[in-house]
């Protein structure tokens, strides 16, 4: 993927970091497999899904340790989805995703460089419309400078 954008830095950071010891830990409580967007049909259940909501980026400036820079503030959400009436496997696998990603500096492609990047925000829902299946949802920000 050719990197235009802080958000597509962010998101190939997030899946390289995943493809390594990161996504070992989160395999381990079952996740099996990691999609941007949306997983397929044919996916297997728990599953983790990346977003990035549509108004995401909002720019600052003099943040972070130089006080100089322009700095993009860049949001994705991280889905777990699982089809058990019980939530602990859900809960268990974004609990290991926080600890993989939570105040980690990701590894960004130049121009951009990672100020910091932190959870947001956790919600968890019962996944419609069917209603026998969990989905639970963490939102990271990142501060990204160019």
């Amino acid at each position: 993927m050719s990197i235009n954008t802080a958000t597509q830095a962010v998101v190939a950071a997030v899946k390289t970091r995943y493809d390594s010891v990161a996504g070992a830990a989160i395999r381990t409580e079952g996740a099996t497999g990691f999609y941007y967007g949306r997983a397929p049909n044919s996916a297997t259940y728990p599953f983790v899904v990346v977003n990035v909501p549509a108004s995401v980026t909002d720019s600052t400036v003099g943040q972070g340790s130089d006080a100089s820079g322009i700095y993009d503030d860049i949001s994705i959400d991280v889905s777990a989805f699982d089809d058990t009436r019980d939530p602990d496997r859900a809960l268990s696998i974004i609990g290991a995703w926080h600890t993989a990603f939570n105040f980690v500096r990701l590894s960004l492609e130049s121009p951009y460089r990672m100020v910091m990047g932190y959870k947001s925000l956790d919600a968890l829902t019962i996944e419609a419309p069917d209603q026998k299946g969990w989905h639970v949802v963490a939102t990271y920000a990142y501060n990204i400078a160019e």
